[in-house]
């Protein structure tokens, strides 16, 4: 009789079978202690007490922490910054959708390591400390000649040992970064990815390493992402099923070479299927010109602070960056988030206005104009402008629940013009790319009801109260 209710694994067997293997392969480098000698790292004030201010002192403090949990001596490895421009560090507000360039680099030579930290990543402190466990676990696998840069599979095999060495809710958690602010009628909506592994893939591999621990539900799992926590459950209850007391053997010392892995395979590990040429260690530049501008470490700062909602105090600084160079597009698109957030509508029309003078060619600039123009009740101004970027970004651009928020503005402006049918086709494709997102519902219930389609409209308003009162977690 079939046992339809049997607990599947999150993974392809072919993936299974790599993540299995790549355990094994640790294994046979550092020891079955590798499960054992390394506390579980979490994100709470106990691990990393230092108060955190995206200062370089503040960094180098959580830095010289992580690389104590992961033993390695801080002082043999140099800390420097990088940064591969203002749009990664403009998305440290809460702007929209950034596509993952690096966050960092590994840098190994003449006896030398080098980390080098992307400027954007000094906004959050999760996604930094992910950042620090990869590239210090490069030192231990790279630097210590246990793996070569020419496996196919070295960058996830590298995501991979982070886990075996304390740092898995580090990394698990970095692999999706979203956020939503609410101010007024406004919406921010920031989402992000990290890393190399996809979700399923670091779920199954936590669970391999809570198994090896005996950690059957592990305490640590309460500090992970919900949607990584699920599939990390269901990986406990795959391997509990197996019956089989161990999947990662007790074998250690003998270095075994592992067979070549398939571009199929390897397609299937990670999350990006086309990722961006690796930066290789001898193209990075150690002159000055790598290091971040005193202008940049203001604009840096200033982000940090936006991050955390210190609008007023962002704002100073936005203006010190302008005064150093008034044709700064970039810096008038965070003041003008700054001002919006504080409610200064005609402030933040004013700087999204210059952001399209010096960026006319970012769709950012004309989301900025778009939504200021709105809460300006200039709507067939603000429905240009979120046209012109829906061209710009097309709906397979960045992410779709950011498409879906530009489509949401856009219906909300043609509501007011009483384009009542476009208003709600605008919704609903708000709805195709959120399809839990009470307001979006709403909004079409309004417009089918000014159509005269009650019962659509009765359909919408009972779906919107009813995620209204199951909020997503």
């Amino acid at each position: 009789m079939f046992n339809w209710s049997r607990p599947k694994c999150p993974v392809d067997p072919d993936v299974r079978t790599w993540v299995e293997q790549r355990m094994n392969w640790l294994v046979r480098q550092f020891g079955w202690e590798i499960f054992s000698q390394y506390e579980v790292v979490l994100p709470i004030q106990e691990h990393f007490p230092a108060p955190y201010d995206g200062s370089t002192e503040a960094v180098r403090v959580s830095f010289d922490q992580v690389c104590e949990y992961m033993e390695i001596d801080p002082a043999t490895v140099e800390l420097k910054f990088y940064s591969e421009g203002r749009d990664s560090l403009r998305n440290g507000a809460p702007l929209g959708v950034r596509e993952s360039a690096s966050t960092g680099l590994y840098d190994h030579r003449e006896g030398q390591t080098i980390i080098w930290l992307e400027t954007s990543n000094l906004h959050d402190p999760m996604s930094m400390v992910a950042t620090f466990a990869h590239e210090l676990c490069h030192e231990h696998l790279l630097g210590g000649n246990r793996l070569s840069r020419d496996e196919a599979d070295h960058e996830a095999v590298t995501d991979l040992a982070t886990i075996c060495f304390g740092m898995g809710v580090f990394i698990a958690n970095a692999s999706l970064r979203d956020r939503t602010t609410r101010r007024g009628n406004l919406s921010f909506w920031n989402i992000s990815r990290q890393g190399y592994l996809t979700d399923s893939v670091l779920a199954y591999a936590l669970a391999l390493y809570a198994w090896a621990r005996k950690e059957r539900p592990p305490d640590w799992e309460r500090y992970l992402r919900a949607d990584i926590r699920s599939q990390l459950r269901q990986s406990l209850s795959y391997l509990e099923d197996l019956g089989e007391e161990m999947v990662v053997e007790r074998k250690a010392g003998a270095s075994t070479t592992v067979g070549s892995y398939s571009p199929e395979l390897i397609a299937k590990l990670f999350w990006k299927r086309a990722p961006k040429a690796e930066i290789q260690c001898d193209e990075v530049s150690t002159t000055d010109e790598t290091e971040h501008s005193p202008v940049d470490e203001v604009f840096t700062q200033a982000v940090f602070l936006m991050e955390n909602e210190k609008w007023e105090e962002a704002i100073p600084l936005l203006s010190e960056v302008l005064c150093e160079d008034f044709s700064d597009g970039d810096a008038y698109q965070q003041r003008s988030v700054a001002h919006m957030a504080l409610g200064n509508v005609r402030d933040g029309l004013a700087d999204a206005e210059k952001a399209v003078e010096y960026l006319p060619d970012d769709s950012e600039s004309y989301y900025l104009r778009g939504r200021a123009l709105l809460e300006s009740r200039q709507f067939d101004r603000a429905v240009a402008d979120f046209t012109r970027f829906l061209k710009e970004e097309g709906d397979g651009g960045t992410d779709p629940g950011r498409i879906g928020l530009v489509y949401y503005l856009r219906g909300s402006a043609l509501g007011k013009l009483n384009d009542l049918e476009l208003a709600a086709a605008d919704f609903s494709r708000a709805i195709r790319s959120r399809p839990r997102w009470a307001d979006a519902h709403a909004a079409r219930a309004d417009a089918y009801d000014r159509l005269g389609e009650f019962k659509k409209a009765q359909a919408d308003r009972e779906e919107a109260a009813r995620l209204a009162g199951n909020a997503e977690s």
